[in-house]
């Protein structure tokens, strides 16, 4: 089994907490209960990441949560991949400021 890097930890990080914020502050669905992202996994090369998560309450409460959790997949999916670059260009524009600074 390969190790991960310092990289894919990074981001399993940040879309751990974009997610879990997506989900208490963006998702409106009143099917989704009490539910804590308890862990990502990314791939070595970012393209894919697993989420895992923990639902509290009675069985049918969490099996109302999942189903809303799997009706907002799509939505998150888009929410992250905007999120992420975002984070890109902001990145890549502090990068050319500091360039641009250098230069000058």
């Amino acid at each position: 089994m390969r190790r991960r890097t310092h990289r894919t930890e990074r981001v399993a990080e940040a879309v751990r907490h974009t997610v879990a914020m997506f989900l208490t502050a963006d998702l409106r669905d009143p099917r989704i209960g009490f539910v804590t992202v308890t862990g990502v996994r990314v791939s070595r090369d970012l393209s894919h990441a697993w989420i895992s998560v923990s639902v509290m309450g009675v069985p049918e409460e969490r099996e109302r949560s999942l189903t809303g959790l799997a009706s907002a997949a799509g939505y998150l999916r888009v929410q992250l991949a905007h999120e992420r670059e975002t984070e890109t260009r902001c990145a890549a524009g502090d990068r050319d400021a500091r360039v641009h600074q250098r230069m000058v």
